[in-house]
């Protein structure tokens, strides 16, 4: 009885160091995965801007073109 007793505390502190590990390691690829999404908003507002640019100046090429031609 004691041997049984001693294998479920045992078993126990596996189990709670594992769910530890667990909730641990689920923390930092929570962590890694908010900084991607950050990074990736920041890229695209980067790429929002990089197409506005673009776009004007594509916009004033053609207007100088119409007003040579």
């Amino acid at each position: 009885n004691v041997l049984i007793r001693e294998q479920i505390a045992v078993s126990r502190a596996s189990s709670d160091s594992l769910v530890k590990f667990i909730e641990t390691h689920c923390s930092k690829t929570n962590d890694k995965l908010e900084a991607i999404e950050t990074d990736l908003m920041r890229m695209d507002e980067r790429l929002v801007k990089l197409t506005q640019i673009r776009n004007d100046e594509l916009r004033s090429i053609f207007k100088k073109k119409e007003n040579n031609d």
